[in-house]
């Protein structure tokens, strides 16, 4: 796989005290507004059991530019891999 796409899985690369991490990719914004007035183009909503935003909150899903996550794999480590994240969660 070389390309980032929702249900698809992710390392994050570039995203502070969560690199290293394996994400699911849930929504991507093309250009998000934020309300503190910063914008980002190209950013996606990720999921993961233990992610930590800018207030350094741990929380299941933040958002991160997509230049910060590389995919991982073809389809099936990807369906591998969400399944033993499944059974993390359980």
């Amino acid at each position: 796989m070389s390309r980032l796409q929702v249900g698809g899985l992710a390392l994050v690369v570039d995203g502070g005290m969560n690199c290293g991490k394996i994400v699911e990719l849930v929504k991507h914004y093309p250009v998000i507004n934020f309300d503190d007035g910063d914008t980002w183009e190209n950013a996606w909503l990720i999921k993961s059991r233990e992610l930590i935003n800018v207030y350094f909150l741990s929380q299941p899903e933040v958002i991160i530019k997509a230049n910060g996550l590389k995919p991982i794999g073809d389809k099936e480590t990807q369906d591998e891999l969400a399944s033993e994240k499944e059974h993390e969660f359980n």
